[in-house]
């Protein structure tokens, strides 16, 4: 049995795969599961932290390998409900089941494994079994991932939760924007005023922030994670991503400078280099949800086609965009 942490800690609850007794699908056929996962913390209040792809054609055997937002683990009364659902293309989603549990139930004695080390543990694997009134339906297999939560343990700044913040004075005004190739949000061209040794004057670039809002805090937990300068758990990840700056107040080139602009600072790939190719690859076998970001239901239906006739739903990804392709492809 799990017993308090001695450190503070983030929970990714990871899950892994169900087992279903009973065919939901509607018309006889095989099953396209999914699985949506809701937190309920000390307070009561209850939110969803994660919905797995579609297992297409998987029945009822369905495999995510999905980990969740992490969650920070504060006491035992925290509660976590996975909910397996059948994806009807057509009709309504069919619940198959749902499985509650105490999160102190998944930890096991993994507490004892981290004892006085502040470093990412595993927890047991855990089969729960899914209940749909008051019957049972199958099993689902979960496990948690503990991270050491170094923000609330103290071990970054103050302050950690504000954006950080560029003086626009470091960059020259207006901006320009860039075109790319893929993806949604616009890119800027940034030109610093005053480089700092080692940089030139387009070491950055600019990302619009309105189409960017949910990386921003992934960006900020980067920059502070690297403050810490240790080299455990996924920490040896970080240099594979950008460098990130803050947030910078800018006006677009050609626009009324009163329209203001936030852009993410991000390191440019361009710099230093005559000719750069890019590939820009969109991971999962399902790339749109209605509701998610104000896609509509119908888009999210168009992408889904496009989904079902290329690579996303035999290997999982797809190439969305190729900047500075070879002759041969061009």
């Amino acid at each position: 049995m799990a017993t308090e942490p001695n450190v503070k800690v983030n929970l990714v609850i990871k899950v892994i795969r169900a087992e279903l007794t009973k065919n939901f699908e509607r018309f006889g056929g095989r099953m396209d599961p999914y699985a949506v996962v809701h937190w309920t913390d000390a307070a009561g209040e209850k939110r969803e932290i994660a919905k797995t792809r579609t297992d297409w054609n998987s029945h009822m055997a369905p495999h995510w390998d999905h980990s969740c937002r992490a969650q920070v683990y504060c006491c035992k009364s925290e509660v976590v409900e996975i909910q397996v659902v059948e994806a009807n293309v057509v009709a309504k989603a069919t619940n198959c089941g749902s499985a509650i549990t105490p999160v102190e139930k998944l930890i096991g004695d993994v507490f004892a494994a981290m004892r006085n080390k502040r470093v990412t543990t595993f927890g047991p694997v855990v089969k729960l079994p899914l209940v749909l009134n008051g019957k049972e339906t199958g099993s689902v297999s979960v496990q948690v991932m503990v991270v050491p939560n170094l923000r609330a343990a103290g071990n970054i700044s103050d302050g950690a939760d504000e954006h950080t913040r560029v003086a626009s004075e470091l960059f020259e005004s207006p901006v320009q924007r860039i075109g790319v190739s893929g993806g949604t949000a616009p890119f800027f061209k940034l030109k610093l005023r005053r480089p700092k040794a080692g940089q030139s004057s387009a070491y950055f670039i600019g990302k619009d922030l309105s189409r960017a809002a949910d990386e921003v805090a992934f960006y900020e937990e980067v920059r502070m994670i690297r403050q810490k300068k240790t080299n455990t758990g996924l920490q040896p990840l970080l240099r594979f991503t950008f460098e990130y700056a803050g947030i910078l107040d800018a006006y677009e080139e050609g626009q009324d400078e009163k329209k203001r602009l936030e852009l993410l600072v991000l390191r440019n790939l361009h710099d230093g280099c005559s000719k750069l190719r890019l590939l820009d690859l969109k991971i999962g076998q399902k790339t749109a949800q209605a509701g998610w970001q104000g896609k509509s239901r119908m888009a999210a239906l168009r992408q889904s086609l496009v989904d079902g006739h290329t690579n996303s739903a035999g290997e999982g990804f797809r190439l969305e965009g190729f900047d500075g392709r070879p002759a041969t492809l061009a």
